[in-house]
Formats: structure tokens, sequence, C-alpha cells
């Protein structure tokens, strides 16, 4: 176990374990915080907000999920986070232009670890 395995990176919201909300490329969506992904839930328009779970995402728990060839979209606050440490394990990451994203205010990322 390294390090960073324990550190939070956002939050994810589930209706179950595993079903959780994605954005429209089929990306688990990571928010940087609880009430950003309350947001992101109302400007989804999911049917129903209040049947969703919002709980924190650590690093492990992304990585486990690229490993499964998951992908993630990140906003701003959780890229940040996500980027530092997964560059600090080798991983291959590009920094993320957010001011230059016209219309999405997520960084899709999808990694073979």
């Amino acid at each position: 176990m390294s390090a960073f395995d324990l550190k939070v990176i956002g939050y994810i919201a589930s209706e179950t374990k595993i079903k959780v909300i994605c954005t429209d490329v089929d990306a688990c969506l990571i928010a940087g915080s609880k009430n950003d992904m309350g947001r992101y839930l109302i400007e989804l328009e999911v049917d129903d907000p209040s049947v969703f779970t919002i709980r924190k995402v650590r690093f492990s728990d992304i990585i486990k999920g690229m490993k499964l060839g998951g992908k993630y979209a990140f906003d701003k606050e959780a890229y940040q986070r996500f980027f530092l440490l997964g560059k600090k394990i080798g991983l291959q990451l590009v920094e993320a232009d957010f001011n230059d994203q016209v219309g999405r205010k997520f960084f899709i990322v999808k990694i073979d670890v």
C-alpha cells in the first residue's frame, strides 16, 4: 500500500455500490466537494437526486477502477488532487486546462495501469 492510497480525491454519487453517476461518455464522475456533486446531479438532470448517496472516493479506489478499465471524469478540484498523486507514482498524466474546455466541466481520464 502506498502512502497515497487513503488520500481523498473527491466525491462520487451512487444509487448502489456498483451503480454510480457517470457523464455522457460513461466515465465515473468525481467531484471536488460534496456540494459540487449535489449541483452536478441537478445539472445532469438525474430523475431523483435524493436516491443518490454521495461519498468520499480515495486514490486507491480510482486506481483499482482504472486497473479494471474504468474511465473517470474529474472536475477541476478533484483532478488537481489526482494529478499530483498520480504523477508521484509515475502515471502518465497530462495537465488539464479547464479554462479551455468549451462547455465542459470535466476532464476524462482512462489509463492503463
